[in-house]
């Protein structure tokens, strides 16, 4: 645990601790609390940015600065105790859960029951229902909650880009999205194709 950085997670600047030797730890609470450790101490800073907050009310100016800062640092946590996007919430679940993989797993795992082309790994295929429901309702909600994260920030990029709100930046929007998706969109139309062929055959 020795690698600290800068990166861009979801394209906003974030400080980052290699943490991964984390999944050692024996004891399932130790590697929770690790990966809770970076929320926590954003909500440390946000408690004490609320603190200065307080003290400068007689200071509109500096008190308005501190209240976008507090803001700035509540949506982070929110965005990063939820579990439908690869950040420290999903970590957890996928720890409390015990199941490592649990994103690209769960999409497999419904990705084969709607294309019958695509064959269920292996350690996959006798899991118990209540995983198999776990794994499916997952993907049902990460599926569509990250294409639309995704298109949310790449508008805002389009909008930066552009500089106005209207049809050029969503249009602007729209060729971003089809290139960050293109791999998905090609098998996307490859598993409709083999369902349709599939029902046809059947028919």
């Amino acid at each position: 645990m020795h690698e600290l950085g800068f990166l861009l997670i979801y394209f906003n600047p974030a400080l980052y601790c290699n943490v991964t030797d984390a999944w050692l730890f024996p004891q399932r609470r130790h590697r929770v609390y690790t990966m809770a450790a970076g929320t926590a101490c954003d909500a440390l800073i946000g408690a004490f940015f609320v603190f200065l907050w307080w003290l400068t009310m007689e200071f509109e100016f500096i008190q308005s600065v501190f209240a976008m800062v507090v803001l700035i640092i509540e949506l982070k946590i929110l965005a990063n105790i939820n579990p439908l996007i690869r950040l420290d919430g999903y970590y957890i679940l996928s720890d409390i859960l015990g199941l490592p993989n649990l994103r690209k797993r769960a999409f497999h795992f419904t990705w084969s029951t709607i294309a019958p082309r695509v064959k269920v790994d292996a350690k996959d295929a006798h899991l118990p229902v209540s995983t198999k429901v776990t794994l499916f309702l997952y993907a049902m909600l990460a599926a569509p909650f990250s294409v639309l994260f995704v298109v949310w920030t790449l508008h805002r990029i389009a909008w930066v880009v552009v500089g106005s709100a209207g049809l050029i930046d969503w249009a602007v929007t729209a060729i971003l999205a089809v290139i960050v998706f293109r791999l998905q969109i090609v098998k996307a139309v490859g598993g409709l194709r083999a369902w349709l062929s599939g029902r046809s055959r059947t028919q």
